[in-house]
């Protein structure tokens, strides 16, 4: 059971608030592309007293009284009427200062994206070993490929992202997953930096990124602005963290999963305009 964690469906306390942030990339009106005019706009708008125009220094997420960091994000492309921004929340310790920072999903009347912004999640390896790491890593690779369906667009299906790619296909000689395998291969790193480059050969640029130091990293979601569904899905990803870290027999909220799905989401979603390049 513990070597290739299967699912034995025992409870699990889900709900629990594990520290975490979140990065969004996305398009704002060009008449914020003067960024001390997009600050000074977001301050009045949310009433928050702190934005920074860098993360140079990390301790800048730790300020609470900060709602986080705006910065030009040059990884992104030019569209016609837009500029390209990408915010990065504080340290968020409970579902009040997640009330705060969601706020950015509400800054304008639509929220632009194109189908290569991205919504990240970094969630804390408080009291994480190496075998937590493990735990988790193993649960990815068994559930990403479900998890990825339900969850984002469908340009993100299939380990069609290059900057998010499957890590259940890593060691794959004919692109599909062999996931006994790759569970022996977990147990073979004898520390973490082996599970690190078996996991994403060095880089982060996988559904799951270990290579933080103080974080894990889901990489697999679109940036989208409806509130409730981009809060579910902060809260599916720390009930699936906080599971592997329990060793829980039910590994992922389902029912949270069902209910905010993309299906689901796209229905009724009328802020976020998702434009193909």
């Amino acid at each position: 059971v513990d070597m290739f964690q299967i699912e034995t469906k025992d409870g699990s306390n889900f709900g629990t608030y594990r520290p975490n942030g979140f990065e969004l990339e996305f398009y704002v009106p060009e008449e914020f592309g003067d960024y001390n005019a997009l600050i000074s706009y977001l301050k009045e708008k949310h009433g928050w007293k702190k934005v920074y125009t860098s993360n140079k220094d990390p301790e800048v997420y730790k300020d609470e009284t900060s709602a986080g960091v705006i910065e030009r994000d040059e990884s992104l492309a030019a569209m016609s009427g837009l500029a390209p921004v990408e915010y990065a929340s504080r340290i968020m310790n409970s579902k009040k200062d997640e009330e705060e920072c969601l706020k950015i999903m509400d800054s304008f009347d639509k929220g632009y994206a194109s189908v290569h912004c991205s919504l990240h999640q970094h969630i804390s390896t408080e009291g994480f070993n190496l075998d937590t790491y493990k735990r988790l890593v193993k649960r990815m690779m068994q559930h990403e490929e479900e998890i990825v369906r339900d969850f984002a667009a469908p340009e993100r299906h299939e380990n069609k992202l290059l900057y998010a790619t499957y890590i259940s296909r890593n060691l794959s000689s004919n692109g599909k997953r062999d996931y006994p395998f790759l569970c022996v291969m977990v147990d073979m790193c004898e520390d973490l930096d082996q599970l690190r480059d078996m996991v994403g050969y060095g880089r982060k640029y996988k559904t799951l990124n270990i290579m933080p130091k103080h974080t894990v990293e889901f990489r697999y979601m679109n940036a989208n602005f409806d509130s409730h569904f981009v809060e579910a899905f902060l809260q599916f990803n720390r009930d699936f963290v906080n599971s592997a870290v329990n060793n829980d027999g039910t590994h992922m909220n389902r029912p949270l999963k069902n209910k905010f799905n993309w299906m689901q989401n796209i229905s009724k979603d009328t802020k976020t305009v998702l434009r193909r390049l």
